[in-house]
């Protein structure tokens, strides 16, 4: 499912009048299907028609991964130095089948300063015939130098109409399932299509009723569980996604929630409550961004929930 079509589109013709650049950075919310946009992207680079028809040998072997000349850089964890090395070995490199190479960095922000470095100099200088691709949903914690260098593309929410089409159509949901998934996934495509294999929105929700019962100390132990084994960007996401339903609820005087099966009456939050953890849940995106631990970001709306 790619959801901003627009901006596809936009790289389409780039492509076709002979105005693409050498370097991008796909920026977006998390989940929202930067990477899915990204193949997408390279396979049209690939293309033999140049339209990303899907069906000739340069899109078939891009979207299977198969293609010599196109390289992901898709790893656990910090994206260390040698990684960067040995991708620019690759891109000085003739291209194998086709008339140009591309790279492709998934999350980007996870590169170390040394790593960060290396990426500088062959942005600054970047070898023939190549395009190279950031992702990031943190764009704020890349060098200033890098993101300078790059053509950013900030990929917009898909509408909720459409995410419901799409679920039913493609996944065979029913209409009031695809509606609650599309009222979590506001907007972000990729977390819609995750929710339908796995829906953990709803643990999250349940853990949120468990820890307002815990005593400090406990949330102490989970902020640093949580900060080793969960998605901290994913997290705060879903909580803004689950008061915010709850806040509009309370507002409309309503005990049904649309995101869950959970009603009102089963959360003790007032509403001057939920607009103060909705405040600390924004402050700590924004710190996410200046690299901020997460297990100090957790501790925080932890004691505050």
């Amino acid at each position: 499912m790619i959801g901003d079509i627009i901006q596809l589109e936009k790289a389409r013709m780039a492509y076709k009048n002979g105005t693409l650049k050498q370097s991008y950075l796909i920026t977006g919310p998390w989940d929202i299907g930067k990477k899915d946009f990204a193949i997408a992207f390279s396979a049209m680079i690939f293309c033999e028609t140049k339209d990303n028809c899907g069906k000739c040998k340069g899109c078939k072997k891009t979207n299977s991964f198969s293609n010599p000349d196109f390289y992901v850089l898709d790893e656990e964890g910090q994206i260390k130095i040698d990684s960067i090395r040995e991708l620019n070995k690759k891109l000085n490199l003739k291209p194998y089948e086709f008339e140009s190479k591309v790279a492709l960095i998934i999350g980007a922000e996870r590169m170390t300063i040394e790593a960060a470095n290396s990426l500088l100099k062959i942005l600054e200088e970047p070898p023939e015939d190549s395009v190279i691709i950031l992702t990031s949903a943190v764009p704020g914690q890349l060098l200033e130098t890098i993101k300078s260098r790059c053509q950013d593309i900030k990929l917009k929410n898909m509408p909720k109409k459409m995410i419901v089409e799409e679920l039913i159509k493609n996944h065979g949901l029913k209409s009031d399932e695809a509606l609650r998934i599309a009222n979590i996934a506001l907007g972000r495509p990729k977390l819609a299509e995750k929710l339908v294999v796995n829906d953990d929105y709803g643990e999250e929700v349940e853990f949120l009723r468990e820890i307002a019962k815990k005593n400090l100390c406990d949330r102490f132990k989970l902020a640093s569980d949580f900060a080793e084994k969960k998605n901290v960007l994913r997290l705060i996401g879903y909580w803004e996604t689950f008061f915010m339903d709850l806040l509009k609820a309370k507002m409309d005087g309503r005990d049904d929630l649309s995101t869950t099966k959970h009603k009102v009456k089963d959360f003790s939050w007032d509403i001057w409550a939920i607009v103060n953890i909705l405040d600390i849940l924004e402050k700590m995106r924004e710190y996410i961004q200046s690299k901020i631990k997460n297990k100090l970001i957790l501790e925080n709306i932890f004691l505050n929930i």
